[in-house]
């Protein structure tokens, strides 16, 4: 499966990327290999020193990594494993990313676009919010079936939902609007300001939609695991 990034401005603070290489030999010894870009998610210039750790379900570590100048990393990983994968450095917001991991043999590369501090301060503008410290946030995108496309007409439910929260959703012209219920042709929305804790995330339409970035509990269904002040990215292909 692959997600691409966006290049829309209005909610590109977070864009990444799964992308599953073709099957090798079938060894007990096999690893997940993910490899990374880290970049600004406005600017796409590569982040050096950036802080990149793995854990389980459980929060258990899996490992851990730095970015190189140019932006690169690697995490070696075990195979069918829930793997959440945390971003932290100086000057960016704390993000994280989640995926399962596949068979032994099969190779992950992980792209990621990290919001600075000053990203976020627009979103807050644009939102009419403010990113409350002590709570979490969770980003989402609804992609078309080609991944190029966001896909519009998409209700996007959390439960539950806390009425501290704020939710929006990205407008075409790259604004957010707090009062639409369903996504635009953007394929954009955030909920913030979310107690620290597990949630169910849905993703209601007409055509079927099927987790791609994110731990499925069902086929339209993904847990989203919300940790204090970092944003968390689960995305949804709907066919």
């Amino acid at each position: 499966m692959r997600l691409r990034p966006t290049e829309r401005i209005g909610l590109a603070l977070l864009v990444v990327v799964l992308g599953c290489g073709e099957p090798g030999p079938d060894t007990a010894s096999s690893r997940v290999v993910v490899t990374a870009v880290v970049t600004d998610s406005i600017s796409f210039e590569p982040l050096e020193a950036v802080d990149i750790c793995a854990v389980d379900e459980a929060g258990d570590s899996l490992g851990c990594t730095v970015s190189e100048a140019d932006g690169a990393v690697s995490l070696s990983l075990p195979p069918h494993t829930r793997v959440q994968v945390r971003f932290d450095v100086e000057g960016y917001y704390p993000v994280a990313g989640f995926f399962e991991t596949e068979d032994t043999d099969i190779e992950a590369s992980l792209e990621a676009r990290i919001p600075s501090l000053a990203t976020i301060s627009l979103i807050e503008l644009l939102a009419g919010v403010e990113l409350e410290e002590g709570t979490g946030h969770l980003m989402f995108e609804a992609w078309e079936e080609e991944q190029v496309l966001g896909a519009a007409g998409v209700e996007v439910a959390l439960a539950p939902q806390p009425a501290s929260s704020h939710q929006f959703y990205a407008t075409e012209d790259g604004g957010l609007d707090g009062d639409t219920t369903t996504t635009s042709s953007a394929g954009l929305g955030g909920i913030v300001n979310l107690p620290p804790g597990d949630y169910d995330v849905t993703y209601a339409t007409s055509r079927s939609c099927v987790v791609n970035w994110g731990w499925a509990t069902d086929a339209a269904t993904a847990l989203a695991r919300i940790e204090a002040d970092r944003i968390s990215f689960l995305a949804q292909l709907c066919l």
